[in-house]
């Protein structure tokens, strides 16, 4: 029995540690040396380890003529440099707000301006810090968090008294857990609800340190006064839908907690009669007295085949993830598209009719001439946010 669980939860979380860069063992659910190519317990081979990118320090050259141009490369050099800064500190959840900000402002450049590999490692950075946020720990169902199993004694019982026999050894031995091998818990994806904490407060400080830098605010997006007084309004949108708002309900996670199991992942088994994983008998009536361990499952109880002696089962809703698709968001993790505008956050000048002028052939004082104005909607950010 112990060794169908020890599979079953090895097979259920190699799969998220390994989105994770760690080696798991498929088989047996031990988690590798770093070297190892077969498991030193089962001798399977293990899977390749997925690479992780380092912080890198500085982005690529890039050249640029018009001051829109420079005073956007400038801003992305700063912002990368300062999310390296907060991630090598610890503090993913502005690093990535950091990391969103440059890559808004990279829609500025042309493709032969910014390159990339430039584009790559901001890409990069967004992932891995999205990553280090949901990275978490799932409790061992086995062992319940301590690492170790219950402890072994032979105890039996003879005539209504319990007798205990002494080992050699003259102690107790609390075996090492072999479903977690001692540490009591999986790496696995954390709390929905806390990575969502986390996001937010990342945004704060992220919003805190912008303003006291004396930055100007594009919807959800920073950059300096001197680059606002020159960007239009069709460039001031194309900022803003670069950093466009993420679903409130999960906070671009895409995900929310499972109701059923209450992001515990497993739930009670819903066998007829189980209790803590053994099933009550009919009692049969005898008057001869057998020899029982303590460790041994009574003759009126019987292993439930549901969850087999473990009393739960994992959460057939989430399979046993903690989360489900955003039923707000459908799972895309973005707020919900502005129907005037379809997202790109602009509009036709309502005075000018989309000419830039007006019947004098003198520009139109809304637009500036444009002919574009920004979303009276959603306000240039594409999405519906209020």
């Amino acid at each position: 029995m112990k060794t169908w669980i020890v599979s079953l939860i090895g097979l259920c979380v190699a799969g998220v540690i390994y989105a994770q860069g760690l080696l798991i063992c498929t088989s047996c659910g031990r988690e590798a040396k770093t070297g190892e190519t077969t498991c030193s317990r089962c001798s399977v081979p293990l899977p390749k380890p997925k690479k992780e990118s380092a912080v890198t320090g500085e982005l690529p050259a890039m050249d640029v003529a018009d001051e829109i141009s420079k005073l956007s490369v400038a801003g992305i050099k700063e912002h990368f440099r300062l999310a390296t800064k907060a991630e090598t500190n610890g503090h993913p959840s502005i690093a990535f707000c950091y990391y969103k900000n440059a890559m808004a402002l990279s829609r500025l450049l042309a493709n032969e301006r910014f390159s990339k590999e430039s584009h790559a490692m901001l890409l990069r950075g967004t992932e891995r810090t999205m990553a280090q946020l949901k990275r978490g720990e799932i409790r061992c169902k086995i062992c319940q968090g301590r690492g170790k199993l219950a402890k072994s004694q032979s105890t039996v019982r003879i005539d209504g008294v319990s007798k205990t026999k002494i080992e050699s050894s003259n102690r107790l031995v609390e075996p090492v857990c072999p479903t977690c091998n001692g540490r009591g818990y999986f790496n696995g994806m954390a709390d929905v609800e806390r990575i969502k904490a986390e996001l937010l407060r990342g945004r704060t400080e992220f919003e805190q340190r912008q303003m006291l830098a004396g930055e100007s605010r594009l919807g959800r997006l920073f950059v300096v006064p001197e680059l606002e007084k020159l960007l239009t309004a069709q460039q001031r949108a194309l900022l803003m839908t670069g950093f466009s708002s993420p679903c409130d309900a999960c906070q671009g996670l895409c995900v929310m907690s499972c109701t059923t199991c209450r992001a515990e992942r497993w739930i009670k088994c819903p066998a007829t009669g189980c209790k803590s994983g053994r099933i009550d008998l009919p009692k049969t009536q005898t008057n001869a007295r057998k020899e029982v361990r303590l460790n041994d499952t009574p003759e009126d109880k019987s292993i439930c085949p549901r969850c087999n002696g473990v009393g739960e089962i994992r959460c057939p809703k989430c399979d046993a993830d903690g989360s489900v698709a955003c039923k707000t968001c459908s799972g895309s993790g973005q707020a919900v598209r502005c129907t005037r505008c379809l997202g790109i956050g602009i509009a036709d000048c309502t005075r000018c009719k989309g000419l830039g002028k007006m019947k004098d052939a003198s520009p139109c004082v809304d637009c500036k001439g444009e002919g574009k104005i920004l979303c009276s909607n959603c306000r240039g950010e594409g999405a519906r946010t209020r």
